[in-house]
């Protein structure tokens, strides 16, 4: 996800392709706005200064199933 992708267009993609894993990247790191990522649809979030072990890591769970978005 990149800035200034319209949410809308998010939970609408998420709505039509249902086997899709839909994962926030890059957002603005405010609680509000990882919150709104997670109401359209996404499954999971990883901040932007995750290094590459952590976001390997926060993948697989999401893949998984498992609810990845650090507090």
């Amino acid at each position: 996800m990149t800035q200034g992708i319209d949410l809308w267009d998010v939970r609408a993609t998420a709505a039509q392709w249902l086997d899709v894993v839909l994962i926030a990247l890059g957002i603005n790191e405010r609680r509000q706005e990882v919150i709104s990522t997670g109401r359209v649809g996404y499954a999971g979030y990883v901040p932007r200064d995750a290094a590459i072990g952590t976001l390997c890591k926060m993948l697989e769970e999401i893949i998984a199933d498992r609810l990845a978005c650090p507090p």
